[in-house]
């Protein structure tokens, strides 16, 4: 089997690939396409030892500035451990997208290997880093001005800054990364370790501004003085955050187990107009989710078929029918789908927003909730002849779904935007079959979806003679730590 035209191009996502691509010698010319924020930006994330390197970045930073030395190399010269795997993590990152086109690379590719865009998970560099990088690229040029006006008066760091070497240093530079390396040079805010750090005096300030309320729960969860209301001592809270932030290498103390679950699967198989056709293979595909949950011990619910109207008063009303005594809660919907959404028997549109608000309601605040979706994200449909074992979900033209953020929520989509999702009409899609047998290993939700996501762009089908592959997209992840499923009991 071989890509169509809007086919995701295949790329394995190697462990050594960094290496592969990367050495001294790229390194300069990668460095020749960076302008000095991008430097600075990568330096930060790549950091080690944050309550030191303040002084030899600022350094480098004013070389470069005055005689445009190259600064990345001279500190990956220092010996520092699987700087090419750190550096192509930071650059995939920082979006960099021309340095990773001339690596030969795809961002898309990248993006999905790295999660990018999830602030709580890094594959190599420091997650607190990351968290506050994703800080500085969230506020405006304003924000800054008024978060570092706000730092400047606070008389704890007043108290820290008994020198003022800080306004004399950094009066005139606005990269938020540098002041951040000071304030924790003269520790007005620290990261300790990959899970944990003193933020509290930084949270202060940062609660002005009203778009970036994710970030600052991204924050919170490694802050050690972190004050959780259901915890009644210091102890509890710091034991809370510790047990709900995800550290690199998955350590088992960073990852959530799961004991007591709920999967809900909504199977739309027959629609009751002309425009959209039976979703032949679709059972195999819920029975195989089935199997999988009932194999975790979770209660297991199938519901078939249901309008628009029931899909939504389904999922409302969730925490009535099963109680909300449970760590995890599986949504599983698989559909036709259109763009930013699904269809359902009625032929009515159902969004993704519409089901996430349905489903993130104050009884299931403290549980973790995980969408599913089996299916398209376009809007032309594309025919499909009855001698093809191979169909889609739906429709093909390009999206961008206007999510809305969730505590302790996640969407897994079985296609990028704007892409068709394959489903077999004997053996079921290949997102649910393939995400079905990768559970069942008892890895890591993350882990999970990384290897799904690695899985499924390998496979090739062939639709009325044209060629085409698929890549699953993690599309929204709010959740505050990693988690791992029950042993699976077949």
């Amino acid at each position: 089997m071989s890509l169509v035209s809007d086919a995701i191009p295949h790329m394995d996502v190697e462990t050594n690939m960094a290496k592969e691509k990367i050495n001294l010698d790229i390194l300069e010319k990668i460095e020749n396409d960076l302008d000095i924020d991008d430097i600075i930006s990568i330096l930060f994330l790549m950091a080690s030892d944050y309550k030191n390197v303040f002084p030899k970045v600022f350094e480098l930073y004013c070389k470069a500035k005055e005689h445009g030395t190259f600064v990345i190399i001279e500190v990956v010269k220092e010996n520092q451990e699987n700087w090419e795997d750190k550096l192509l993590e930071s650059i995939c990152i920082c979006n960099n997208r021309k340095v990773i086109k001339k690596l030969g690379l795809r961002y898309e590719d990248l993006k999905k290997y790295y999660l990018s865009n999830c602030g709580l998970y890094t594959k190599q560099l420091n997650p607190i880093a990351k968290c506050l990088y994703i800080l500085c690229e969230s506020l405006t040029e304003e924000e800054t001005k008024a978060l570092l006006h706000s730092v400047k008066e606070d008389k704890i760091f007043l108290s820290i800054d008994k020198d003022k070497k800080y306004e004399a240093m950094l009066e005139d530079i606005d990269q938020l990364e540098l002041h951040l390396l000071y304030w924790m040079n003269i520790g007005y805010i620290s990261i300790f370790s990959a899970k944990e750090g003193n933020l509290k005096d930084l949270l202060k300030h940062l609660n002005a501004f009203d778009d970036i309320k994710q970030v600052i729960r991204d924050l919170k969860c490694y802050d050690r003085n972190r004050n959780i209301s259901s915890a009644g001592t210091l102890e509890e809270a710091t034991s809370f955050c510790q047990t709900n932030v995800i550290e690199p290498g998955y350590s088992d103390k960073s990852i959530r187990k799961i004991k007591k679950g709920l999967c809900v699967i909504i199977n739309e198989i027959n629609f009751r107009g002309l425009q959209y056709e039976t979703r032949f293979g679709t059972t195999v595909d819920a029975d195989a989710l089935l199997k999988t949950f009932k194999g975790f011990g979770f209660t297991v619910d199938i519901v078939e078929n249901l309008t628009k109207h029931e899909i939504l008063s389904t999922i409302r009303n969730l925490s009535k029918q099963f109680g909300c005594d449970y760590d995890c809660i599986f949504l599983c919907i698989l559909s036709h789908g259109y763009k930013g959404g699904i269809i359902a028997v009625d032929e009515k549109e159902v969004s993704i927003e519409s089901i996430s608000n349905a489903f993130c309601c104050p009884e299931f605040s403290k549980i973790i909730k995980i969408v599913i979706i089996q299916a398209c994200q376009g809007k032309i449909r594309g025919k499909v002849l009855n001698h093809d074992s191979i169909t889609t979900d739906g429709l093909d033209e390009p999206v961008t779904a206007d999510i809305t953020a969730r505590m302790n929520f996640c969407i897994f989509m079985s296609t990028l935007q704007g892409f068709v999702s394959l489903r077999d009409k004997r053996e079921g899609s290949w997102f649910i079959q393939g995400l079905c047998n990768i559970f069942q290993r008892n890895k890591s939700f993350f882990e999970c979806v990384t290897k799904v996501i690695e899985v499924i762009q390998n496979k090739r089908g062939t639709i009325n003679d044209d060629c085409i592959a698929q890549l699953p997209e993690l599309l929204s992840c709010r959740l505050h730590s990693d988690f791992e499923l029950p042993q699976y009991n077949p």
